[in-house]
């Protein structure tokens, strides 16, 4: 091969790594996110991704993993299939008692009292999870197994494990649900 065409070979297996590097990821409130990650060896894929925001300040980047993306949030919530909300927390303002506060409300209005009381042990169980002092930079995930319940991560260290489906599916309701904390995220996280 000739110089010449050894360079522009050179060339063109550079410019398709640097493309495939950034064709893998995508940037939200200045968080890198991974377009597929796997968890218990099931490739998953972003769903979509946004921000939550309360009184004009952005609390973290949420984002979604699922086997198939969809925009049909009750296809997401009703799927018997793994998925990963990845929760990144991008301001100083929030710690451990606003955060488990904030959940403990967002859980009671978008659930009716019946779901509260059956849940209330998966509950109690899954706000202690933010027993440990938060700030900016952790990273929360919660793996949605179907046959098993949730696994709650802080920062890739696994911290609990909740069993039941019926508390997934309760848990993923609070951002993609028809009472969401978020509008906005939810739209972010259906990939509208």
């Amino acid at each position: 091969m000739s110089k010449f065409k050894e360079f522009y070979m050179k060339k063109i297996i550079l410019f398709l790594f640097i493309f495939s590097t950034f064709s893998y990821t995508r940037t939200v409130n200045g968080i890198l996110l991974k377009d597929k990650i796997k968890v218990h060896n099931q490739k998953l894929f972003l769903n979509g991704a946004g921000t939550r925001n309360k009184f004009f300040i952005d609390i973290y980047v949420g984002s979604l993993y699922v086997v198939t993306p969809t925009n049909d949030p009750a296809s997401i919530i009703n799927s018997n299939t793994i998925k990963s909300m990845h929760l990144h927390i991008v301001t100083s303002w929030i710690n451990r008692k606003l955060l488990k506060s904030a959940l403990r409300a967002e859980l009671r209005s978008s659930s009716t009292g019946e779901e509260m009381d059956e849940l209330q042990e998966e509950i109690d169980t899954f706000l202690s999870t933010f027993n440990e002092e938060i700030i900016r930079g952790d990273k929360f995930i919660f793996n949605i197994i179907p046959g098993a319940g949730v696994e709650v991560y802080k920062n890739n260290r696994l911290i609990k494990s909740i069993e039941g489906d019926q508390f997934s599916k309760r848990l993923i309701q609070l951002w993609i649900g028809d009472t969401p904390v978020d509008r906005k995220l939810k739209a972010g996280i259906l990939g509208n």
